[in-house]
């Protein structure tokens, strides 16, 4: 593959192909780190890390460059595009976490150097590519899997990004959500229209059974008008050990971090994998930082 890719700021800028090949050479980075390779890979280089609000996300990019050898210089804006060419020259390549929507790209039109998007509503290419890498990781298979996903299903285009990558490995996707934050309609007309198969259900007693995978995002209160819905609505859609009697032997859980609705009790089970999914998230992160600063070929 000629095409180099200095910028990572959205998952839909990238053929399923590529998505592939970003995942191959995501778990070659794993398998070099565990074993001390690359280690000074990206030595005297410099990552900035713009950002409007803390997250692990800031985190997991300043472990993922020191760990490579880099350094990282973090400012917290409450105007990151502003403040963009001043950082742009102070380092190498850019992260960006902003509040509004086309931050990232906005601003890797600004600079020189390479930007890559660390979260942005529904342009999070780092947590979906985690996503992605966690399920082959476990499955070893993307394809044909059943996939369950749990949360604001309505208003969280996070949410939407991820179900639409899905489709291209053949998924049945199986919708879980409270009545009132069900999928819009226009996006089961699309999946319809593709002949993607899928399944909308308000609980998951009906469907855990069926499901290889499930990405339980959680819900906030400020998704309900009324605070004693949001109530009921936790209570329902928490998950303990019961909830999971009779599911697939080798059916896995994933979570965005912090999760209050997943019980602690299941931190240990051997479907949990989302400790596993936030350090896959490290090596991700460092597999678009060696890929946008050219110390890692994008080729096959």
């Amino acid at each position: 593959m000629k095409r180099r890719f200095n910028n990572f700021i959205s998952i839909e800028n990238f053929s399923r192909e590529e998505i592939f090949l970003i995942l191959k050479i995501t778990e070659r980075m794993e398998k070099q780190i565990r074993i001390g390779i690359n280690r000074k890979l990206l030595e005297r280089r410099t990552l900035g890390i713009l950002y409007e609000n803390d997250h692990h996300s800031r985190l997991s990019f300043e472990i993922a460059m020191k760990k490579l050898g880099g350094n990282v210089v973090s400012y917290f804006s409450i105007d990151p595009v502003k403040n963009a060419r001043i950082i742009s020259g102070y380092c190498d390549v850019l992260a960006v976490r902003g509040e509004k929507e086309g931050t990232s790209e906005l601003i890797s039109e600004m600079v020189t150097k390479p930007v890559i998007n660390a979260g942005e509503f529904h342009q999070d290419i780092c947590k979906i590519i985690e996503i992605l890498y966690s399920i082959n990781k476990t499955h070893k298979t993307l394809e044909n899997l059943n996939i369950g996903i749990f949360g604001d299903l309505k208003y969280n285009r996070f949410l939407h990004s991820l179900i639409n990558i899905l489709t291209l490995f053949n998924s049945k996707l199986y919708f879980i959500s409270h009545d009132e934050l069900q999928l819009p309609i226009e996006i089961l007309k699309e999946l319809n229209q593709n002949k993607i198969f899928f399944l909308e259900s308000n609980n998951f007693e009906s469907v855990v059974d069926k499901l290889d995978v499930l990405y339980h995002n959680g819900i906030t209160s400020k998704e309900f008008i009324n605070h004693n819905e949001y109530e009921k609505a936790e209570s329902q859609f928490s998950i303990d050990e019961n909830t999971l009697v009779g599911v697939n032997q080798n059916f896995i859980l994933l979570s965005s971090q912090p999760n209050n609705m997943i019980s602690k009790r299941l931190d240990n089970s051997k479907h949990s994998k989302y400790f596993m999914q936030n350090v896959c998230g490290i090596y991700v992160r460092q597999a678009l930082l060696g890929l946008s600063l050219g110390a890692i070929k994008y080729e096959k």
